[in-house]
């Protein structure tokens, strides 16, 4: 997918009274365009970051419990969130989407 214009990334970043109608606008137009991964049994949710240092791959790992690959069978992996994706705005990778799964069954598996 293609990168974000640097003319909506600069009204992303400064212009604070454009931010939030821009921000949903471009937040559409990505997800129309590249839905997240369908989980069955899951909520996926889509958050945007904007950040000095870290990157968007970088959060969405912590995003989802911090742990990689939890115990199968056990309650923490059947709680666990999973990453669905990540939709990065630009080559910095600090400004973006990345999607999480949240599962809507907390059985153990």
């Amino acid at each position: 997918m293609a990168y974000v214009g640097t003319a909506t990334l600069d009204r992303l970043r400064d212009d604070v009274d454009a931010r939030e109608e821009v921000l949903r606008q471009v937040v559409l137009d990505r997800l129309v365009e590249d839905p997240p991964l369908g989980l069955p049994d899951h909520v996926i949710a889509a958050y945007n970051f904007a950040f000095r240092t870290t990157t968007v791959e970088e959060i969405s790992d912590h995003a989802i419990g911090g742990v990689e690959h939890p115990p199968k069978g056990s309650l923490l992996g059947s709680c666990s969130a999973r990453r669905a994706g990540v939709d990065l705005f630009d080559a910095s990778g600090r400004i973006g989407l990345p999607h999480v799964a949240f599962p809507l069954n907390h059985e153990r598996s």
